[in-house]
């Protein structure tokens, strides 16, 4: 909050002719917000942002090249991403509708880059901010994701699709305890398939197995 009556920049250009009134009481103020899709105020978000920052290359690369790691590398996660990424599921939702594109292109480089149990953490915070982002009317962010931004679809051998379909059925499984996470995947099983299907399509044109004329 500035406050203008008592700015020095008032002072120094105001010249001798301004007369302050009412022993210079303040007639307004200026107050500024921030607003952008690269520096968040949502403690949890930044921290995910940047403890995963190691993993940004990858949301460059969809290549199908097998070379990049084995089949089924999985790598631990370090203690810290971790943690953030389980804070995820108490992000405000309007937080995660500005930061959508950003929030799940490197959710899915966790995805990739994970070993099996951070694998279903980021499937957890998926299903979870789906259904956020759905119960607060804004389904058109999920579709445009899908059409417009998703190019993310495998890193090495490993594949969205592959990785989202088998941590799915590890949440669907009736071992699992979670029955709230399992009637959100079962409410949103649509846009799931359609995720999926998307990254199918992205794996084959990536690999060049099918082309488009």
């Amino acid at each position: 909050m500035l406050d203008i009556s008592q700015s020095k920049l008032v002072f120094q250009y105001a010249g001798p002719e301004v007369r302050w009134i009412d022993n210079q009481k303040s007639i307004f103020y200026v107050s500024m917000q921030l607003v952008s899709t690269v520096l968040c105020e949502d403690q949890h978000l930044h921290n995910f942002f940047q403890s995963s920052s190691s993993l940004l290359p990858l949301m460059g690369s969809s290549s199908g090249s097998s070379s990049a790691s084995s089949p089924r590398s999985l790598q631990p996660m370090d203690a810290d991403t971790q943690k953030n990424l389980k804070a995820l599921l108490s992000l405000k939702v309007e937080n995660i509708i500005i930061f959508f594109p950003t929030l799940l292109n490197q959710l899915l480089s966790v995805l990739l880059h994970g070993g099996t149990e951070t694998v279903i953490d980021v499937t957890r915070v998926l299903v979870h901010i789906v259904d956020e982002v759905y119960e607060a009317g804004r389904d058109d962010v999920l579709h445009s994701y899908l059409k417009y931004v998703m190019n993310i679809s495998c890193h090495g051998r490993r594949t969205v699709h592959e990785e989202l379909c088998r941590s799915l059925s590890k949440l669907l499984d009736t071992s699992y305890k979670d029955q709230v996470i399992v009637s959100k995947i079962l409410q949103h099983s649509q846009f799931l398939f359609a995720f999926i299907a998307r990254s199918m399509a992205l794996h084959l044109l990536t690999t060049a197995r099918i082309k488009v004329t």
